[in-house]
């Protein structure tokens, strides 16, 4: 690229770029994006659509930048899922995690997992093998806190991990939503029913906030309400 080279240094008397790097072109469905096929989406029709960006940089991310990338909303359906499995793990750590202060080492599989992750990002920025080695850790991690096999202090440390992630990533972190009142009047009013052993209507009530787009979970707390 001696010609952008040329002209932008010459201009700017300043050193141009470090790297530079030619991505894959974007297509759309298989066919080439442009208005006339009627395939052209800009990013506020795509939130408009009901995508949220973290679904969307999803899409961006997950083919390597050397190859086409093809944009289909059935793809964003499964980001979404993905999304939804990584923050279902996030917040179970964080469950584990709640109120420690103690940071213990990562697990052996967490290291490990860790270490595949930057192996295969220093591979050329091999993606796909990074998000494998990120599944991986999800995978494992869910089994062992399925087995009460992850402390407290080494939960704090998987979230330390999760952050350090992120900022290669971009996308692990839930983005946080006030629990409507309506929803907060239903999980109590469960609460209620619960109380008084009378489980038809408890299940009911949580059936009705399943089907409002929220989970709630019981503990010995309480409950805990969570988008689903």
């Amino acid at each position: 690229h001696e010609d952008e080279i040329a002209q932008s240094e010459a201009f700017s008397g300043e050193r141009y770029s470090n790297y530079w790097m030619h991505c894959g072109y974007l297509i759309v469905d298989g066919k080439k994006m442009s208005k006339s096929l009627g395939n052209f989406y800009t990013m506020q029709e795509l939130l408009d659509k009901g995508y949220i960006g973290r679904e969307i940089r999803y899409e961006l991310l997950a083919t390597h930048y050397r190859q086409p990338l093809n944009f289909t909303f059935s793809s964003l359906e499964a980001n979404r899922a993905a999304l939804r499995r990584l923050d279902e793990f996030y917040l179970s750590l964080k469950d584990c995690a709640a109120n420690e202060s103690i940071i213990d080492v990562l697990p052996d599989w967490a290291f490990e997992g860790r270490n595949q992750f930057i192996h295969e990002m220093d591979d050329d920025m091999n993606i796909s093998g990074a998000l494998a080695a990120l599944f991986q850790i999800v995978h494992t991690g869910n089994i062992e806190l399925k087995n009460n096999n992850i402390s407290s202090s080494q939960a704090l440390a998987l979230l330390q991990l999760w952050s350090e992630l992120d900022a290669v990533l971009g996308l692990l972190m839930p983005e946080e939503e006030e629990t409507p009142n309506d929803i907060i009047a239903l999980a109590e009013l469960r609460i209620s029913a619960r109380n008084e052993k009378n489980w038809a209507e408890s299940d009911r009530l949580r059936d009705e906030i399943v089907s409002q787009g929220w989970l709630i979970k019981d503990s010995a707390e309480g409950y805990k309400l969570r988008k689903a």
